[in-house]
């Protein structure tokens, strides 16, 4: 009965949970105001302007090839470290001009394709929407833009590439052959199905518009980082296409515009807002240029702001490429015209017209969001005759005042639209405050459940029950600060390092020796901080990683990985398939592990990364007359079945076993045998360089279980009092797999930036885009380390033998009826709650730092991408990895 109504009171903290997160998220995520329609030119003051045409001369171009390189960041372009000669050639003749275009965060490609085109910031959500290959709920179908306003002129619009683009632009483009933008490990075939058309398509020369996107740059850098040996091939590559195309349209009135989308960051991930992420590459490229005489040169030193040239945001294209080809600028459009091309216009008046039409579409989106704010009133007459310091919002007013009669001032007409897009793209959504609010009542309701169970389970053990709640009422206040948030791997490594001296200091009062393991769990815990250096400040320090990921330390690297796949094979060996014949036990431990060895060596060699010349005969001869991708599937794929197999054969063995009691049947270390099955698989999720941490997870795992023995059973002077005892080790072991899985996530590479999000294997086994199969494989490759100490909890909780034993043997002393299962019954359950009261405590603490700082400079760059963070840890990992587990094992009678 106890049990049943702690299954009630779980379930009804996630139901509480998951309401309020949804409730909160619709009430947060932001709505700006879109104006609906299709932009038209603007009346003039002298006559109602129709066109840009000078003398009837037609528009300043009559086509454009827009040319899209996934995540070319601008020193790819500009650097003397890039490898795009025939460009830097164009710059020097002056009949390209550079840029380095500012991508505003999130920095994933579709609000990014948003932003280029229809010149509004990115609506935070289609980070998440950018993943979905089925979503439709990011169209651009309703919302103007210029590839909207070019179909409305009747233009032939062909695109190629990534198919981002049909999603946003449903039944706008005569020709089209779209590519999956998420398969990661395609470097090649990606890019030659957009290039096979070029010849065709130059030939014919049937469009208007002509959109290129290429995807391979991008991939590599997910695989092999920015500094990736393919990566100098691909930039290459991508230079012969932008040579190939302006040969062929050099003497025809076109446009070339190669940008990129983003950039990317040192790891070669992007989302968040790093100077790499948010400096992609620009340039404009045609003979008529060269009049402009600009004299940009090419290439330039390397820089670490990756500053090339003039810095302009992003959405600046839209009002450029309207005025050059002669349409009226998209209706929400936020950004300013380009100055450095005014000069290509001859006459005065029609460099005119261009920044008024540019500044009357931006008064209007203005008087949207300020009503009244084209109405000049007497009082702002004479509160700009003033001339003393006021507010953005009233220096616009006046100098639109000043503009009314004349658009002659140049200087004043971009002090406007530069202060007007920097006003307009800081505008606060529409939050709707009652959904947040009551989001956060409800997670409230549940830390409220959770905290009694909590509460009443540890009222005899006030020290344990103290620390905890003073613990997690610490972090989440830790969480309204925008430098915590970014760098909350410290808290969680002093979290680590203070529990474990705690624990140390307490179990060792009895018997000083008693604390030797403790101190071992220190040194394992500096060792696997020290393996990934992240957050925002320290990312690029060095680390562990860094160093084995050197070419001159590839033997040691795969040195260790070899160790680390023995212990794993011993593992196996000894334990999850220790019930069958001899032979079968070594045969399938030893085809389970090879198989996953071979896969992640093929995959290094594939991906560009450092192995030693020992193991590349092996690979090569493997990899003679296969294509790389097919190899590397089929791999995964049967390293996948073997795990699969495994595990079943384990849970197979608990459902056929006829008694409980009998510790022969399969029950009897069922979670050990599964928890060493998964660790290979943990293994093959994890990025190459970070394979060596599991040897020391391993060693920390064991440690942590003898220090725990030794110190709270063997040397216990309450060891007579079962109650109090297995509270004490029930909480123990709950608090120390909280504390675990977050440092082994921050040490591993992760942070609270979208950035930080690896995609390098979230294709294993996958040979096309599947929105399932790779969410799923993308939350385990990143997740992979709070998964690994979810099931190592559990085992360290059920199935250690000599603690198992002892209590055996005091319930027995003291003759406890059923005390057994009470005990493992009362450690799922509050094991289970101990995670729920974090979970929703941590989810109060984001929450209301969105809410009382939605405001604030960095809510969309720091606390943002927190809250998914959060909501991904409570849902997924809290509620579906950790409680989801502990119930399949309840179920399948293995607790």
């Amino acid at each position: 009965m106890i049990l049943i109504r702690r299954w009630i009171g779980i379930f009804a903290v996630i139901v509480c949970q998951l309401a309020g997160i949804a409730l909160f998220a619709r009430g947060f995520f932001p709505k700006k105001i879109i104006l609906t329609g299709h932009g038209t030119y603007f009346p003039t003051n002298d006559t109602t302007f129709s066109t840009y045409n000078e003398d009837g001369e037609g528009p300043m171009f009559d086509k454009m090839i827009f040319m899209v390189v996934d995540a070319m960041r601008s020193d790819y372009i500009f650097s003397t470290e890039s490898n795009m000669p025939f460009l830097h050639s164009l710059i020097n003749k002056g009949c390209a001009v550079g840029f380095t275009a500012h991508s505003t965060p999130p920095t994933v490609t579709l609000p990014r394709i948003k932003g280029i085109t229809t010149g509004t910031t990115p609506n935070f959500l289609d980070a998440i929407l950018n993943i979905a290959e089925s979503d439709s709920s990011s169209t651009l179908a309703n919302q103007d833009n210029w590839i909207s306003q070019l179909k409305c002129q009747n233009k032939r619009i062909h695109m190629f590439g990534d198919d981002t683009w049909i999603k946003l632009f449903p039944n706008h483009f005569d020709r089209v052959d779209g590519t999956a933008s998420f398969f990661v490990s395609d470097f090649t075939e990606v890019d030659n199905n957009v290039t096979r058309h070029i010849d065709h398509e130059l030939k014919e020369q049937n469009w208007d518009l002509m959109i290129l996107h290429y995807l391979g740059l991008d991939h590599i850098g997910h695989k092999g980082g920015p500094t990736s040996p393919f990566m100098p091939i691909k930039q290459k590559e991508m230079d012969d296409v932008i040579k190939s195309l302006y040969t062929s349209l050099e003497k025809s009135n076109t446009l070339l515009i190669v940008a990129g989308d983003h950039g990317m960051n040192g790891a070669g991930n992007h989302g968040g807002s790093s100077a790499g992420e948010t400096s992609a590459g620009l340039a404009f490229v045609s003979p008529k240029f060269a009049k402009l005489k600009l004299h940009q040169k090419s290439p330039l030193l390397p820089r670490s702001d990756f500053n090339y040239y003039d810095r302009i945001q992003q959405s600046d294209l839209v009002p450029t490429i309207a005025a050059f080809l002669d349409i009226p600028i998209p209706i929400n459009n936020l950004g300013v015209f380009i100055r450095d091309f005014l000069p290509l216009w001859k006459t005065k008046k029609t460099r005119t017209l261009i920044l008024e039409q540019n500044a009357r579409e931006i008064a209007n989106i203005l008087e949207s969001n300020f009503a009244g704010f084209l109405t000049v009133q007497i009082e702002d007459q004479i509160m700009c005759e003033a001339n003393e310091d006021y507010a953005d919002l009233d220096h616009l007013k006046c100098l639109w005042w000043s503009l009314e009669d004349s658009f002659d001032d140049e200087n004043t007409v971009y002090e406007f639209l530069e202060l007007a897009s920097s006003v307009l793209s800081k505008v606060a959504s529409n939050y709707v405050e009652s959904d947040m609010i009551f989001g956060i009542v409800l997670l409230c309701i549940a830390t409220i459940i959770a905290s009694t169970y909590i509460f009443s389970f540890l009222k005899d053990v006030k020290y344990l029950r103290n620390f905890f709640f003073g613990f997690v009422i610490l972090y989440a206040v830790s969480m309204f600060g925008s430098s915590l948030v970014e760098e909350e791997h410290h808290f969680w490594y002093w979290a680590a390092t203070g529990w474990i001296s705690m624990l140390y200091i307490i179990g060792s009062r009895v018997r000083f020796r008693d604390g030797i393991n403790w101190f071992f769990c220190l040194v394992l815990v500096r060792i696997i901080r020290e393996w990934n250096q992240t957050g925002q400040k320290c990312s690029g320090d060095p680390d562990i990683t860094k160093y084995l990921s050197l070419t001159s330390s590839s033997t040691l690297l795969w040195l260790l990985i070899i160790m680390t796949y023995c212990s794993l094979f011993d593992k196996i060996w000894r334990n999850s398939f220790s019930r069958l014949p001899g032979i079968f036990s070594f045969g399938l431990s030893f085809i389970t592990v090879i198989s996953s060895f071979f896969f992640k060596a093929v995959m290094a060699y594939e991906s560009g990364e450092p192995v030693p010349k020992w193991m590349l005969n092996a690979i090569e001869a493997n990899s003679v007359g296969t294509d790389a991708n097919d190899k590397l599937v089929s791999l995964a794929r049967f390293f996948f079945s073997s795990i699969g197999a495994g595990i079943l054969y384990r849970i197979t063995t608990v459902v056929w076993s006829p008694s409980q009691n009998n510790v022969d049947n399969g029950r009897y270390h069922l979670i050990t045998d599964i928890c060493y099955l998964t660790d290979v698989f943990f293994v093959n999720q994890s990025k190459t360089s970070n394979i060596p941490l599991f040897l020391f997870l391993g060693l920390l795992r064991d440690f942590l279980a003898k220090a725990i023995n030794r110190s709270f059973i063997f040397s216990s002077k309450s060891i007579g009092d079962a109650g109090r005892f297995y509270k004490v080790i029930i909480t123990i072991i709950s608090i120390t797999g909280i504390i675990m899985q977050h440092v082994t996530f921050f040490a591993m590479g992760n942070s609270n930036s979208l950035a930080s999000i690896d995609l390098s294997n979230a294709y294993n086994g996958v040979s096309e885009y599947n929105i399932t199969l790779v969410g799923a494989l993308t939350f385990l490759s990143n997740w992979v380390g709070p998964c690994y100490w979810s099931i190592s909890t559990l085992m360290t909780m059920f199935e250690d033998d000599i603690r198992n034993l002892i209590i055996c043997e005091i319930f027995t002393k003291f003759k406890l009826k059923n005390s057994i299962k009470k005990y493992k019954e009362t450690a799922f359950s509050m094991k289970v709650f101990f995670t729920l009261l974090f979970s929703s405590v941590a989810m109060l603490g984001v929450m209301g730092a969105c809410l009382v700082l939605k405001h604030h400079l960095f809510i969309w760059t720091v606390f943002s991408p927190k809250l998914l963070y959060v909501f991904a840890w409570s849902v997924i990992q809290f509620s579906v990895v950790d409680v989801g587990l502990s119930a399949l094992l309840l179920i399948t009678r293995a607790i």
